[in-house]
């Protein structure tokens, strides 16, 4: 029978509030391998017992590790310990190391599924994220990026959210962000002149908001970032009462398109760009116009 080390790995690169520690602890179990991981300053921490052709074997695993996750280096170190009994998350402790604070990651395409499904419980809510996908610094009040550290701290779990964060095979566990209708942020609408939001449905709101667009308004929308100005780039009256209102008279506005395939009727796009506008961050990509575009 092959003798058994603990090794402790260090492992840096985007590795924190991006469902790192869940995907590790599957990882870990899968190879029946027993330890911890912890994050740490600005890495995680893994303590780890099995044989060296197994740890090997979970080594390769963390640098093969999907987006968004990506594992920069790893330095590992052996150490003689008493074994662990079992693979556990442990809580996030304070590092003098440098800490980076984790970037806003785009919706997936899991999460998206499940806002247009009917019957899902999470139908048509805005505010949907798992640990693959939604804010990070943009609602992150101090590190270490755990929940009670972000302004989701003032909306507790409800109880099938918190089943789903604290299960290991479930691709919300410890999503610091997850919600739902019951237990999370809430959609709601103020007209201007109102002192109060109105009393609409999620569905009229939304519908409302639409007509607006439609007809050449522009509309104010308050995401969890701040706030975007909204109006159809095809209208040239609200781009330019958008102008007026922004003071930018030449500097071009971001422009909002459902797929790349919908960018690529309007502008010419290499494979780099597409590579960009379709990775998880979803930056705004400057594109050389077609001529015949809008």
């Amino acid at each position: 029978m092959e003798h058994e080390v603990t090794e402790r790995l260090s492992v840096a690169g985007r590795v924190q509030g991006v469902g790192f520690r869940p995907s590790v602890c599957r990882m870990a179990k899968e190879l029946k391998l027993t330890g911890t991981v912890q994050n740490l300053g600005g890495e995680v921490e893994i303590y780890i017992t099995g044989t060296r052709e197994k740890i090997d074997a979970f080594l390769c695993g963390l640098k093969q590790m999907e987006q968004p996750a990506l594992v920069e280096c790893v330095k590992r170190k052996e150490r003689r310990l008493t074994p662990f009994s079992a693979f556990t998350s442990i809580p996030s402790r304070e590092s003098e190391n440098k800490m980076l604070a984790p970037a806003d990651i785009s919706v997936c395409s899991a999460c998206l599924k499940e806002m247009k499904t009917q019957g899902n419980r999470r139908c048509h809510y805005p505010y949907i994220s798992c640990t693959a996908c939604g804010p990070r610094y943009t609602v992150l009040k101090k590190l270490p990026y755990d929940r009670e550290n972000t302004a989701f701290d003032a909306y507790p779990l409800c109880d099938q959210c918190y089943e789903e964060y604290r299960d290991m095979n479930n691709r919300r566990c410890h999503g610091e962000t997850i919600a739902c209708h019951d237990c999370g942020p809430r959609l709601l609408a103020k007209m201007r002149g109102s002192p109060s939001a109105g009393p609409w449905s999620r569905e009229e709101l939304l519908q409302s908001a639409k007509d607006l667009l439609l007809h050449g308004e522009i509309i104010m929308v308050k995401s969890v970032g701040g706030y975007n100005l909204v109006c159809r780039g095809d209208r040239d009256d609200a781009v330019q009462r958008l102008r007026i209102l922004k003071q930018r008279r030449d500097k071009p506005f971001a422009l909002l398109v459902a797929t790349v395939g919908e960018a690529e009727k309007l502008c010419h796009i290499s494979r780099e760009e597409k590579e960009l506008l379709e990775s998880p961050q979803k930056p705004i990509v400057l594109l050389k116009r077609r001529k015949t575009s809008m």
